[in-house]
């Protein structure tokens, strides 16, 4: 009886030893961790660098990189009338508020191609072609308003290619 009280204690615990191990996480240099328990979450949530606490189970940690960070928006082909026109856009942007990054957006990269996109449909495929630097400036300014609802900023915008598909 009694090797099975110790074996019971034993197990209980090596149980609690590794809840607690599994507990532990460690936040690296910029980056920001935003807990969500039981699917929730709240500004209070996000953790900067460090150590931090979680409940296994309850709680998922998810990361956000805090540094700059470099979106190659290939957009495959923008219909104007029966023209068919390519572009390669590269933004550079970085998470400022990890809360709304996770929050707002499910995917802030998918985001900014979907808006890239977007913008290059509202141009006549002509005027696309010829003017890069109103192109980039149009593409740059709906990031820009769009970016602080995601928790993002934008760092510059570059037009590197448009031509006809």
């Amino acid at each position: 009886m009694e090797f099975l009280q110790s074996l019971i204690g034993l197990a209980v615990g090596a149980a609690i030893l590794i809840a607690l191990l599994m507990s532990i996480k460690v936040v690296k240099q910029g980056d920001a961790v935003v807990v969500f328990r039981a699917g929730k979450t709240n500004p209070s949530r996000v953790h900067r660098p460090g150590l931090i606490f979680v409940v296994p189970i309850i709680d998922r940690p998810v990361h956000v990189p805090l540094t700059e960070q470099r979106t190659e928006a290939e957009v495959g082909s923008i219909a104007s009338g029966s023209v068919m026109v390519a572009a390669d856009v590269t933004i550079r942007w970085r998470v400022v508020d990890p809360y709304l990054a996770v929050v707002n957006v499910v995917s802030v990269e998918h985001g900014l191609k979907a808006i890239v996109s977007r913008e290059l449909n509202e141009f006549e495929a002509s005027d696309a072609m010829v003017y890069h630097e109103q192109v980039r400036e149009a593409v740059e300014a709906r990031l820009r308003e769009v970016a602080p609802r995601w928790g993002t900023e934008i760092l510059g915008v570059e037009v590197r290619r448009v031509e006809r598909a």
